[in-house]
């Protein structure tokens, strides 16, 4: 496993001395996202406030207020000033975007390889590798020059999904879920429906009796609920952590994880009172339908959408001109080819593995069986989503290499003589 690992980190690396060359037509070239993430780092390493992220060069001289990590920054900032001091300015940003997002990809390499290798073998991991390294919307994010956030939320969201599925050291790995789920929270809002799912199917586990749910719960409930407010604290100015931002993390965000922490936890620690699942699926849900009433007065507002408080201009030009939030039947007509490219594979992973399960179910062991149920239940609820906004495939993200794995675990259990094979 270790040497498929270093393969597909070597070709990263080459990938990347591949385009330092044309690194600076690259990132004239790419999303408006990456520009405006470098720019952000200039006006940080200039002298701009840790906690002031408004972009005066939008709308000037008001500008607006970005919202954006400054953890990213900081990531960034430890490339990019260590650059500095070998190379002239230019020449550092232009090695910080290949590096980077270069960095990033190893971290996923490793993550994806070990964690479908604990699961499913090597070979299986080679072929999750292998999804990685060639579904353009998955590995595009960690190419350069990719600086903005999505590739590190995609990072935290696979970690998050890894570590419910693997078997083992649940308490450990739990809380580790609950710290990567923090800082994908407090880096960007995008990955939020893939990280409520995977407590919420750990949740039916334990209602389900299955072993190390609850202590897993324990773990990550308790990781999520110190290390959320820290991280809110940390890039919040003390004057703004009562105010009420929808696309941040905030407390209408803190808000709907405390609702999740107590709903599945309580069942957990009532253990003993709230027998069988029935009992305890309905306490979960009537946990949840009391937080969201509770929470109500902070929520509600949200409901308006991410852009409620961009200003009308911006507000119109987002709407109408970004590709990415269109859906898939009106990408038919203007984008059909972005529309194959981001669709078209996922979805073909996605069948065949069903096939796959459905013959291969009894010969799988109880862990295999958990981690392909929640890789199918990411995959599935996040097509459905993409459906409606094209953007939305990257809720795909943390279970479609180790669907991708799992097409070559079930290859190897087809006799050669077959001619299924």
């Amino acid at each position: 496993i270790w040497w498929i690992c270093l393969g597909a980190i070597a070709l990263i690396l080459l990938n990347a001395a591949r385009t330092w060359p044309e690194a600076g037509s690259l990132l004239f070239l790419s999303d408006n996202d990456d520009l405006m993430r470098l720019v952000q780092v200039r006006d940080w390493l200039g002298g701009q406030d840790w906690f002031d992220t408004r972009q005066y060069r939008v709308l000037p001289p008001e500008g607006i207020s970005m919202h954006w990590s400054r953890y990213v920054d900081a990531g960034i900032a430890a490339v990019l000033v260590p650059a500095s001091w070998l190379l002239p300015m230019p020449q550092a940003e232009l090695l910080t975007v290949v590096l980077w997002p270069s960095l990033l990809g190893c971290l996923m390499v490793l993550l994806i390889g070990l964690g479908t290798n604990r699961l499913l073998g090597p070979l299986a991991a080679l072929g999750a590798l292998v999804v990685f390294l060639t579904w353009g919307k998955l590995r595009g994010e960690f190419t350069p020059p990719r600086i903005d956030h999505h590739n590190v939320q995609m990072l935290c969201a696979t970690a998050a999904f890894y570590l419910a599925a693997l078997p083992g050291r649940e308490r450990l790995f739990g809380a580790l879920a609950g710290l990567a789920t923090a800082f994908s929270l407090a880096v960007g809002l995008e990955m939020l429906p893939v990280l409520a799912l995977i407590p919420g199917y750990m949740a039916l586990r334990h209602a389900f009796d299955q072993p190390g749910a609850g202590v897993w719960l324990l773990g990550y409930g308790l990781a999520l609920s110190v290390t959320a407010p820290a991280l809110m604290a940390g890039q919040t100015p003390p004057a703004a952590w009562g105010v009420m931002h929808c696309d941040v993390l905030a407390p209408p965000v803190l808000a709907l994880a405390a609702t999740g922490i107590v709903a599945t936890l309580v069942p957990v620690l009532a253990a003993r009172v709230l027998q069988g699942p029935v009992l305890r699926i309905l306490t979960i849900v009537a946990l949840v339908v009391l937080g969201l009433w509770l929470a109500a007065p902070l929520l509600t507002p949200c409901l308006a959408g991410p852009y409620a408080d961009v200003p009308l201009e911006v507000r119109t030009l987002i709407e109408s001109r970004m590709i990415e939030a269109l859906s898939a039947r009106e990408l038919i007509g203007v984008l059909p080819d972005l529309l194959g490219r981001s669709l078209l594979p996922p979805v073909v992973i996605l069948l065949l593995a069903l096939a796959a399960a459905v013959a291969l179910w009894s010969r799988l062991d109880g862990a295999q069986r958990s981690g392909l149920a929640l890789a199918f239940l990411v995959a599935l609820s996040g097509l459905a989503v993409s459906l409606l906004q094209i953007r939305a495939t990257t809720l795909m993200v943390p279970a479609l290499p180790l669907l991708g794995g799992f097409l070559v675990h079930a290859f190897l259990q087809i006799p050669r003589s077959s001619a299924l094979r």
